[in-house]
């Protein structure tokens, strides 16, 4: 018999402690993973929508990355305990690499050449993702 044959007769086996044990941990790290993951799923849909309104704010309503950075400084003055200053300093972070990429000539003229034409969805996708992954 090999490896898994002995491996499914332990199902007919009663447990020991120890194997409930190490169950239990790899269940533990498992939830850990996950919550991770899930964690980063949120923060990943909380930044893409923020980026939505600052892109909005600078294509359709003329703002500024100073203005938008100063609004969200004040923030911090009135925020509530349920907002760190952490999640205020990111978006400011993302503020200012949105502006960068939409005001960045090269990215234009790279984006223009491929199709991707300001006004556009896909441009706007493609601003936003350069955004996300500066550092």
């Amino acid at each position: 018999m090999g490896g898994a044959s002995f491996g499914a007769l332990s199902n007919l086996v009663p447990s020991t402690g120890r194997d409930n044990f190490r169950n239990l941990v790899g269940q533990i790290k498992n939830d850990r993973v996950i919550g991770r993951l899930v964690g980063e799923a949120y923060g990943n849909a909380q930044d893409d929508a923020h980026l939505d309104l600052f892109y909005e704010a600078f294509d359709k309503h003329g703002i500024n990355n100073e203005r938008l950075r100063k609004s969200l400084q004040d923030l911090k003055l009135f925020k509530g305990a349920a907002v760190s200053d952490e999640y205020i300093d990111r978006d400011i972070d993302l503020v200012d690499n949105l502006w960068y990429a939409y005001n960045s000539p090269t990215l234009k003229k790279f984006l223009d050449d491929s199709g991707k034409k300001k006004g556009t969805e896909e441009y706007k996708k493609a601003i936003k993702m350069v955004a996300r992954h500066i550092t």
